[in-house]
């Protein structure tokens, strides 16, 4: 888990796993829409010596933040857009 901001309680810490220095992963996120969520984990990722070059959605609102992801040197992969689901609820 990578937080914005270190909690007040419990390890009080940014980054909470089992991840460590010299490690390659992958963000997840389940919504995508500016990217800024996504760039300060990949932030706090990189300041601890972690990898990671790709962002995993699930929903990508195509508000931005597939551009602002690729400006900083990164892959974001969604597995639906918003376009998709409103597709499927209109049945169209």
């Amino acid at each position: 888990v990578v937080r914005k901001q270190p909690k007040d309680r419990g390890l009080k810490k940014a980054i909470e796993g089992l991840i460590r220095a010299g490690d390659r992963v992958v963000v997840l996120e389940d919504v995508v829409t500016t990217g800024a969520s996504s760039l300060i984990a990949v932030e706090r990722l990189r300041e601890a010596e972690i990898e990671v070059d790709h962002v995993l959605a699930i929903v990508d609102r195509d508000e931005g933040g597939t551009e602002a992801i690729s400006n900083a040197g990164l892959e974001l992969e969604s597995i639906f857009t918003l376009k998709d689901l409103h597709h499927a609820l209109s049945g169209s």
